[in-house]
């Protein structure tokens, strides 16, 4: 068990609010602005690293703020089970954007009618086209389209299914558009 309180008071750039939420959040903003919750239990959760090399040192980075209060704290074990990636849609080298995403919707059920269930859109909920796709035919991956055009692609655990990601993206995109 970690002390909250202490990796709070010894540290810079960090919330602590037991009554809101029960983690640490900290942030770092060199040499990349990066977060990370830490929990009672000793997991981390680190988010905003941009490169698969860099995971390392936040790990490193963010452990030594713990070994702060906790000088015997050390990783055994990490994963990456979240990458996030974004783009923007082209077509001819322009940017696509003001996308009728209720009229992609409709289009994205017809052409997958056996099951519809891969494509929502609820704009009052949320104001992206999700999508849902498998890549290397085991993992669950959603696609993410805004009326900007942009592209967010979210569910990665590996860097390796980014590009097969973006393809099945591309076709998907290719039949509504």
């Amino acid at each position: 068990q970690l002390d909250l309180d202490a990796i709070a008071r010894n540290n810079i750039n960090v919330n602590y609010d037991p009554m809101k939420f029960a983690a640490v959040m900290m942030r770092t903003k060199t040499p990349k602005k990066s977060s990370v919750l830490i929990f009672k239990k000793g997991i981390m959760t680190i988010s905003g690293v941009d490169r698969q090399e860099d995971v390392e040192y936040y790990i490193r980075f963010y452990t030594n703020a713990i070994k702060k209060v906790h000088p015997a704290a050390c990783v055994k074990s990490f994963k990456i089970i979240n990458i996030a990636t974004s783009s923007i849609l082209r077509k001819n080298n322009k940017i696509i954007n003001k996308l009728n995403l209720s009229e992609l919707h409709r289009k994205s059920i017809e052409i997958n009618s056996n099951n519809c269930w891969f494509t929502t859109y609820d704009p009052i909920m949320f104001p992206g086209l999700c999508h849902t796709i498998t890549v290397n035919e085991k993992e669950n991956v959603k696609i993410v389209l805004f009326t900007s055009g942009k592209i967010t692609i979210v569910g990665l655990n590996n860097v390796d299914q980014i590009n097969p990601a973006y393809q099945i993206c591309a076709e998907w995109i290719g039949k509504l558009i």
